[in-house]
């Protein structure tokens, strides 16, 4: 088990060339697969998870998409140990605009809505909640710092919104990227979060 890990969601893999040493592409599979860096990861059901491959003239991160509408989805990333991570992301579609909310889970125990967005096409939020232009996002997404108690990190997609996810990443705290992180402990579980 290592970190960082990244998770590039896309349906082909290799579409957009080969992934960072970070990273790993996701193509809509079941929890427990294991990553190139020796992480387990997956969606709880990855039944009426949808996968596309959208554009080779973004950031190879904002290639692609995993979509799931109407319907309650997670996705599981297990740690090391708990403690403090960072985590990024890029909830949002090349091709389309949509409605994302992200949850974050400590195991079973709610840390707060991390996303709560409607980016425009092309267009994707960060771990702060803040949308950005696929040009723009590389440089400017903003993480959120997170302390789990326990080994296993989910990402919520409630059945209220749309989902469309590009990117997750999540590394030990202390090994930002550039970037001030967002404290989720600070979000009001069970509510909806906006910072605009």
């Amino acid at each position: 088990m290592s970190l960082p890990q990244g998770i590039i969601f896309k349906a082909t893999i290799g579409f957009d060339g080969t992934p960072g040493a970070n990273d790993a592409e996701e193509t809509g599979v079941t929890y427990p697969w294991a990553t190139p860096q020796g992480n387990n990861v997956g969606w709880n059901d990855s039944g009426n998870v949808q996968a596309r491959d959208r554009t080779t003239g973004n950031d190879p991160r904002l290639c692609g998409t995993n979509f799931m509408s109407s319907i309650q989805k997670d996705y599981r990333i297990d740690l090391p140990a708990p403690g403090n991570y960072n985590i990024r992301c890029a909830a949002g579609d090349q091709a389309a605009a949509g409605t994302n909310q992200i949850e974050v889970f400590d195991n079973t125990t709610s840390l707060g809505v991390m996303i709560n967005s409607t980016p425009a096409a092309n267009s994707f939020t960060d771990a702060a909640n803040t949308d950005h232009t696929a040009a723009n996002w590389p440089a400017n997404n903003a993480p959120a710092l997170v302390t789990f108690a326990s080994t296993i990190c989910i990402f919520r997609f409630p059945s209220t919104a749309l989902n469309e996810i590009a990117y997750l990443y999540i590394e030990a705290a202390g090994a930002v990227a550039p970037g001030v992180a967002t404290d989720v402990s600070k979000f009001p579980k069970h509510n909806l979060r906006r910072d605009n």
